[in-house]
């Protein structure tokens, strides 16, 4: 079975440039992104989820905005990806 680990957004959703989920400690797990908001830091993003070096999930998805039901699907890709579940709360 899959370690499950609830994560919840530090700002509101939705969101218009980028948005934080952390665990019930407040650790920092994944962060997520617009493209257009990620290009304006590095020009040659893309959209999909890379692990940065400090161990947080970057998910780069190619909306205007982020919504709730793009986390939730993305998150469900990360659990794919990684084995873990990752259950977003309310």
């Amino acid at each position: 079975m899959a370690e499950k680990i609830k994560v919840k957004c530090m700002g509101e959703l939705p969101a218009e440039t980028w948005e934080d989920l952390c665990d019930e400690e407040n650790n920092c797990l994944v962060t997520f992104y617009t493209l257009e908001h990620a290009r304006e830091e590095k020009k040659e993003a893309q959209t999909g989820i890379t692990k940065a070096e400090d161990g947080v999930y970057d998910i780069i998805v190619d909306t205007p905005v982020i919504t709730r039901e793009i986390v939730e699907e993305s998150l469900e890709k990360l659990s794919q990806i990684t084995g873990r579940q990752f259950l977003l709360m309310e």
